[in-house]
């Protein structure tokens, strides 16, 4: 969480040296690991502000020349500075929203033997100034990125940001890629990929449950489309739903959608 020279898929660049040079004044004063990143974060905030865009990542010195970036491109941005003065950091992202459009990247920071989640170059004004993110954000699934090379695997830390379950379904999908998915920019978007046994079997571990979220699984080409159902945090079971009023809607705007059988041809998931 220091060395690596790479964070997520952002071009290639010999960044150290000269954010090394740049931060090192900044963190002069500093008493404290954590006095540091917030100094940091602050002074990243004066650097690059937040701008929609296409989906590429910049490298760390272009983001820097273009003074703004996507929500990766500055967690990016300060992840480097925390590294090059030796803080250990991370970067962290839901892949889609459950609740709302797009997805979403922030950073952690290893401090007195703890991650601290803040958002880069977007500081809190007045403390707290770590963990925001986590007090009232729904999730389906959250990872924390390793090694930047594009083929490092993802850790799971959902129960991390709050209440989780694990998922124990049946499938007809035997020893296949099953995906859990999300209504995301009016489709289904995958959190989470996990292989079936030859029964049909699968487990996804730790999903976010805050609140309830509506679900459907993936299945491979060829096999009855699934139905898509509402997992509940005190529920038994997932909560079969009528997808049809679901079609071309908003991420999240299931309220009021009561449990009913699959339409002809969707197979509701089965406990397991």
């Amino acid at each position: 969480f220091v060395l690596p020279y790479r964070f997520t898929e952002e071009p290639l660049e010999d960044w150290r040296a000269s954010v090394l040079a740049e931060v090192e004044p900044v963190v002069a004063g500093c008493r404290s690991a954590e006095e540091a990143a917030l100094a940091i974060n602050r002074w990243a905030a004066g650097r690059v502000k937040y701008e929609a865009r296409a989906a590429e990542d910049l490298g760390v010195l272009a983001v820097e020349r273009a003074g703004r970036g996507r929500c990766e491109d500055m967690s990016n941005f300060v992840r480097a500075a925390l590294s090059a003065v030796g803080i250990p950091a991370a970067s962290v992202y839901t892949p889609w929203w459950p609740k709302a459009d797009g997805n979403h990247a922030w950073n952690e920071a290893w401090i007195d033997g703890r991650w601290l989640q803040f958002m880069g170059c977007e500081p809190a004004g007045e403390p707290p100034y770590w963990d925001r993110i986590k007090g009232g954000s729904v999730f389906a699934k959250v990872y924390r990125s390793g090694f930047g090379s594009g083929r490092s695997r993802p850790e799971d830390v959902t129960a991390e940001y709050g209440p989780v379950r694990d998922l124990d379904l049946r499938t007809d999908a035997k020893d296949s890629t099953i995906e859990l998915c999300v209504m995301n920019h009016g489709a289904w978007r995958a959190v989470a990929a996990v292989r079936s046994d030859p029964t049909g079997r699968v487990r996804f571990p730790a999903v976010g449950c805050r609140e309830p979220i509506l679900f459907r699984l993936g299945l491979p080409e060829g096999a009855p489309p699934a139905a898509p159902f509402v997992l509940r945090a005190g529920s038994a079971e997932p909560e079969a739903v009528d997808p049809t009023p679901i079609r071309g809607a908003r991420a999240g705007d299931f309220a009021g959608l009561s449990a009913a059988a699959p339409p002809p041809g969707a197979r509701a998931p089965r406990a397991s």
